[in-house]
């Protein structure tokens, strides 16, 4: 009777200890970098346990199509191509030994919409911003006083601290803005 009782003992502690051994660890640190108006680059380090590979779900709210694909036990980083913006987007990885699987872990991603087609964009005089009358900063800007920033970077730096100032509600009580010029030598 005790060497039945042992030999069951010893096959549940070795189920557990497979069973702990096999548990398939998920990805971590999970990161995005939007690249343009319709791709995320996804980052993540390694999973701690041996790994087959990797599957990715991405989901949406709307009627587009599950996009799923696998990629290499080696991989940190991949594309996300083709998305919609102004969509929200749930991205899951799972990490994957032979039918075990991990806990999936999951981002949610929205690209806004920029309103351009291609190139580059110049700031409009509508994208401007405005803060509440609650916001309160005091506000510096160095400024590189030699020549060799040139004219015309010049303007577009007085330009962006004139509409930066703007944004803000100014006074002695309220937001200050100050400007320093930083100069090295005597040449200016």
């Amino acid at each position: 009777m005790s060497v039945r009782r042992l030999a069951a003992a010893a096959l549940l502690t070795l189920t557990v200890l497979t069973s702990v051994r096999a548990q398939v660890t998920p990805p971590s640190d999970l990161r995005f970098t939007i690249l343009n108006e319709n791709t995320v680059q996804m980052t993540w380090k390694q999973p701690l346990s041996r790994i087959e590979g990797l599957r990715v779900v991405v989901t949406s709210d709307t009627e587009e199509p599950v996009k799923e694909f696998t990629l290499p036990p080696t991989a940190t980083k991949t594309s996300i191509r083709d998305l919609t913006p102004d969509v929200e987007y749930v991205v899951t990885i799972i990490s994957y030994l032979g039918s075990e699987e991990s806990i999936p872990i999951s981002g949610q991603i929205t690209i806004q919409s920029s309103g351009f087609e291609g190139g580059t964009r110049k700031p409009q005089v509508s994208d401007a911003v405005k803060c509440s009358a609650s916001a309160i900063a005091d506000l510096v800007f160095l400024v590189d006083g030699s020549w060799s920033v040139g004219r015309e970077n010049f303007k577009f730096i007085s330009s962006f601290i004139a509409a930066m100032a703007d944004a803000f509600d100014l006074g002695e009580d309220k937001t200050r803005v100050g400007v320093v010029q930083l100069q090295h030598g005597h040449q200016n």
